[in-house]
């Protein structure tokens, strides 16, 4: 069957109205914020005028700045290793703060002359924090205290990314020959690191140069099209809002709670001996550890995770705390369970901004004890 022309430029016509009206409505809308789900809100943590909290390994030079001017001053730097937990706020309102900002904040109260710098990765597994600390340790920035939040599900979490195996290529190899097993799969990362240029059969061929022209052309004079990645992502982000409610009405059905897979031995293994190198180097410069046990909920319906491997993992980390004179804190039961959830349903790892408070109280606690 032909289609006649006056089909074709009408169906053109609505694609272009729905991409305008779609960009119109998608304003406010920002596709990293919405990242973590429908209702969690990534946030970065602005104290008296400088970010303190860093996400993904972005924007590192101001995180040498905060480190380099806090030891000119003789204030100390709390380098803070955490998943999304760290940073991520559930029911976000305006106005909210994460636990960075609220760690400072109570840091400053209470005189302790102490600056936090948040450096947070969603689903960072330790190897990643390892590479962070080289990494600092490496530019002479070591800091003076460090904190690791241990979360038991990201044990399962393989590879480094790019943007952190970047941070290994500011590393002298001969600095990772003498970490064990650790030292040696940072080693391979980075001689796996892929060329900065991806080249395919395209560039540099008229096609391409006029793609790139018309592209670039679009992009300044039709701002519809220039933010079109932030409409692809409200798409994305109303599905699984429409997820979100088929679940809320399943559970008020009795839809059963399910549990997490477990995490595969191999993985947890290779991740607990990257994050037992991490505890062994920062204590071996003198710096004062603490590692905390990531706040869960707490519900009357089965524990999400192999609850006999999540104790067994998290009593041999305070083993090893022990014997390295670094300090351990259990809160897992810190945070009221209402925090983590939205109407029925449960985010087992973010929660409200009164979490994040009662995060940053008892670490501030702790250090104000160690003190």
């Amino acid at each position: 069957m032909r289609i006649s022309p006056a089909r074709i430029y009408a169906g053109v016509a609505l694609g272009l109205a729905i991409f305008v009206v779609g960009g119109s409505l998608t304003a406010d809308f920002s596709p990293e914020d919405a990242a973590l789900g429908p209702f969690t809100i990534s946030r970065d943590a602005l104290f008296e005028g400088r970010q303190v909290a860093f996400r993904n390994a972005d924007q590192m030079d101001q995180a040498h700045a905060l480190v380099s001017d806090a030891h000119k001053t003789e204030q100390q730097i709390a380098l803070w290793l955490g998943a999304s937990h760290q940073y991520a706020i559930n029911g976000y309102e305006a106005g909210a703060e994460n636990a960075v900002f609220h760690a400072n904040r109570l840091a400053q109260e209470q005189g302790l002359g102490l600056t936090y710098l948040g450096f947070g990765l969603p689903n960072g597994n330790a190897h990643e924090f390892l590479a962070a600390y080289l990494h600092f340790r490496h530019q002479g920035l070591t800091p003076d205290r460090l904190v690791v939040g241990a979360l038991y599900d990201d044990l399962r979490e393989p590879g480094i990314r790019p943007r952190v195996r970047a941070l290994l290529e500011t590393i002298e190899p001969a600095a990772l020959q003498d970490l064990g097993s650790a030292g040696d799969h940072l080693t391979q990362a980075l001689a796996e690191a892929p060329s900065p240029v991806d080249r395919n059969a395209m560039d540099g061929t008229p096609q391409k140069l006029l793609e790139t022209h018309v592209v670039g052309w679009l992009e300044r004079a039709w701002d519809p099209f220039a933010q079109r990645h932030r409409f692809n992502a409200w798409v994305g982000w109303r599905w699984r809002r429409g997820l979100f409610d088929l679940g809320e009405l399943l559970r008020q059905f009795g839809s059963p709670t399910r549990k997490v897979p477990p995490v595969p031995p191999g993985m947890q293994v290779w991740n607990e001996a990257a994050l037992t190198t991490l505890l062994q180097i920062a204590t071996a410069d003198g710096v004062s550890v603490l590692v905390y046990k990531v706040p869960h909920p707490q519900t009357e319906d089965p524990f999400y995770h192999d609850r006999e491997r999540y104790d067994d993992f998290h009593e041999r980390l305070r083993r090893l705390c022990v014997s390295l004179g670094a300090r351990y804190l259990d809160l897992e039961t810190l945070i009221p369970l209402p925090n983590f959830k939205f109407e029925s349903a449960l985010d087992h790892w973010h929660f409200r901004e009164a979490g994040h408070v009662l995060l940053a109280q008892a670490l501030t606690s702790a250090m104000a004890e160690h003190d």
